[in-house]
């Protein structure tokens, strides 16, 4: 029962990020999801090269709270739309959420190159389907 709603919350987490429509708050859901789970470089310490054990290493607790105090200090359009926060607002942002100007350009610089990542992936995968009907 547990693993068909875990499995249910993926699906949508995903269809979201496919449709374009992942958000901040989104992103917010899924770091307290992690935050549950703990540090995933102790988690799965054999899991792929180098480069993911140190990617993997960077999702720790402090990463996750870092994260959710910068979420956290922004207004519900901003989460919608981070693209739209001027710099005197990010300022602001960091002095609430009490980390850096750089932490939270960090962060929003990262979700917007995943939303990116999630369309290109899905121009792709609309291009493979027009191939198919042909």
């Amino acid at each position: 029962m547990f693993d068909k709603f875990k499995q249910k919350a993926i699906e949508k987490a995903a269809m979201k990020m496919i449709n374009d429509d992942f958000t901040l708050d989104d992103f917010l859901k899924q770091l307290d999801k992690l935050g549950k789970i703990g540090n995933l470089s102790k988690l799965v310490p054999g899991f792929g090269g180098v480069a993911s054990k140190a990617a993997m290493g960077q999702i720790n607790d402090k990463f996750i709270d870092k994260c959710k105090a910068i979420i956290s200090a922004m207004n519900e359009e901003e989460r919608k739309q981070p693209s739209i926060i001027s710099n005197e607002r990010k300022r602001e942002i960091a002095q609430e959420s009490s980390t850096s100007l750089s932490d939270v350009n960090n962060l929003i610089k990262q979700f917007e190159q995943g939303k990116r990542m999630m369309a290109m992936l899905r121009n792709k995968s609309e291009k493979i389907n027009n191939k198919r009907k042909f």
